[in-house]
């Protein structure tokens, strides 16, 4: 008993410590992209300070904000933001708390983060052109599961690109164990101090418990080779989401984008011209 007592002690500091991060800001830039940004800065929910760039254009068919993952930040989608702007569509790059130029020093693996992803659709919804736009989502590994828990929790969103989420901490902390070869021996302790951390969030905030309460179009996206998230997530999602629903499953592994960005673009363009249009 009291060798259990103390693994759980040690397993609950190792978690409690991996959250407590802030991701560096890299170098890069719009401007290396060629895209023509304004930089944002808004207070989400609790006062943690969002940065963000925005990327107009006159003509666009919709804004679509991007939504980062784990340990990453707004500078590692701007290939996609220039895919997105070339195809005609206005882009929102956000850091989460604890990313890049915003603020905070804790992750929450989307359980918080969502809050800042409804607040960064209230501040890119505020903007005038985009009161007449459609305002929708790119979500990569914990920016789509934070932007799948959003548009669950409050309905913002007009659709949903989801890039790799993961489905709740059951099906992901024993995919992190064996990815980080680690016995499945610390599964339940590792559980157990994510609940911990988390609260009751730990079942509720997360995309199984609220992706059925997305009514606007989704489009899910898992990858065959995936050793970060499970690769059967975003199919079981699929099968928990209303249509209209899509489900693309790439034969890659984690970085859906980077691995094949011609692949990526080729399921996501139609996606959004055919939801992310204000004529459909």
């Amino acid at each position: 008993m009291v060798a259990i007592l103390i693994i759980q002690i040690y397993v609950f500091y190792r978690v409690n410590t991996e959250l407590q991060q802030h991701s560096s800001v890299t170098g890069d830039n719009p401007s290396n992209y060629g895209l023509n940004a304004q930089d944002e800065n808004f207070p989400s929910t609790d006062g943690v300070q969002l940065s963000g760039w925005y990327v107009d254009r006159s003509d666009a068919k919709t804004t679509v904000i991007l939504v980062p993952g784990f340990q990453k930040t707004k500078a590692s989608l701007l290939p996609l933001a220039r895919d997105l702007y070339q195809a005609g569509y206005a882009v929102f790059l956000v850091d989460l708390r604890a990313q890049g130029e915003s603020t905070g020093n804790r992750v929450y693996l989307g359980t918080r983060e969502w809050e800042d992803v409804a607040t960064t659709y209230d501040f890119v919804k505020a903007i005038p052109e985009n009161n007449s736009r459609k305002v929708g989502f790119i979500g990569v590994s914990m920016g789509a599961s934070s932007v799948l828990n959003e548009v669950g929790k409050t309905g913002k969103g007009d659709f949903v690109v989801a890039g790799v989420p993961f489905a709740n901490f059951n099906h992901l902390i024993p995919l992190q164990l064996n990815s980080s070869h680690l016995s499945l021996f610390f599964e339940p302790f590792v559980k157990v101090a994510t609940f911990l951390e988390f609260g009751t969030r730990y079942f509720t905030d997360v995309p199984a418990h609220q992706i059925a309460n997305i009514h606007v179009p989704i489009l899910l996206m898992g990858g065959d080779k995936d050793q970060t998230v499970p690769p059967g997530d975003a199919a079981y999602l699929f099968g928990l989401a209303h249509s209209p629903r899509l489900l693309w499953q790439s034969p890659n592994g984690h970085f859906i984008y980077t691995d094949d960005p011609a692949a990526f673009l080729a399921h996501a363009l139609p996606f959004l011209g055919r939801y992310g249009s204000n004529i459909n």
